[in-house]
């Protein structure tokens, strides 16, 4: 009798050492999946990227608000320290950009401005634009 509860007790580790495992590599696979994701879609995208700068002095500004306008769809970014911005978007026959200098007086106060961009089948677009100073603000 001690030998078959042995060899239970035994057979139940080995059953509960290898579910651990299955599970293991199955939260392992999830997590991968959670991090890393499958891709959503596989349809052509357009990278809109450019410089802001100041049309006074040719400086680049950080914190503009680039706003992109595209069907239904609005995405917000800002421009980096460089005054870089760079957007993937879907493709569009136009694409509609409006900045905003919502950081107000820290590098200058700046008018906003609106551009269109019309797709010409390119993959990517350059859009480096200059900001006029506010004179109102000051």
């Amino acid at each position: 009798m001690k030998k078959l509860r042995i060899f239970w007790l035994q057979q139940k580790s080995r059953f509960f050492s290898n579910l651990l495992r299955f599970t293991g590599l199955t939260t392992v696979l999830f997590v991968f999946q959670a991090c890393y994701g499958t891709p959503q879609d596989f349809g052509n995208d357009v990278l809109i990227e450019g410089t802001v700068l100041s049309a006074d002095n040719q400086t680049p500004l950080q914190d503009i608000e680039v706003k992109l306008i595209n069907d239904s769809l609005t995405s917000t970014y800002k421009t980096d320290l460089q005054g870089k911005f760079s957007i993937y978007t879907n493709v569009n026959t136009e694409y509609k950009l409006i900045l905003t200098d919502v950081d107000g007086v820290s590098n200058g106060s700046f008018l906003p401005y609106d551009t269109t961009i019309t797709d010409s089948g390119l993959n990517s677009y350059v859009a480096d634009i200059e900001l006029k100073i506010n004179d109102e603000a000051k």
